[in-house]
């Protein structure tokens, strides 16, 4: 197999948007059920013209796909720049193939680099994927809060 990471903002994420809708609703099974389709669109279109994101679609071109995704906020500090990491998915189809250890975490460090970003942030509450993140040299020094806030 053969993939590219393709690190895409603005109007060119927007054009992309069936493809991060699609690999979003293999990210989370209710994320559909806690967003309203129209609100979804403008979510995405919201997020991909924020100045400081990117949206990185891994592609696959032996069968000309996306497999996968990250979405990347690059956020001023204290101490400089961090690149905050959300929604990494990987296609079903291609899971447990190796994709976010060689291609998704790789490109995170290329990325991060690039923006000039001292540290790479990202959370997850499932084991597989903390056991990897571990695995890749994300550490976990502090415990993440989150608060769900009902829509008005």
């Amino acid at each position: 197999m053969t993939y590219d990471v393709r690190a895409i903002s603005g109007y060119e994420a927007i054009a992309a948007i069936s493809t991060i809708k699609q690999l979003l609703s293999e990210f989370s099974d209710d994320v559909g059920s806690r967003i309203a389709a129209g609100q979804f669109d403008q979510l995405i279109k919201e997020t991909c013209l924020a100045l400081n994101v990117r949206v990185c679609i891994v592609w696959d071109s032996d069968i000309s796909q996306a497999v996968g995704m990250y979405i990347a906020t690059v956020m001023p500090v204290m101490l400089g720049r961090r690149l905050y990491v959300d929604s990494v998915v990987v296609a079903q189809s291609h899971r447990r193939q190796g994709i976010c250890q060689t291609v998704l975490i790789p490109h995170m460090d290329w990325l991060a680099a690039a923006l000039e970003c001292h540290t790479i942030e990202l959370t997850s509450s499932k084991p597989g994927p903390q056991t990897l993140y571990r695995a890749s040299g994300f550490g976990s020094p502090t415990t993440v809060f989150r608060k769900q806030i009902a829509p008005q």
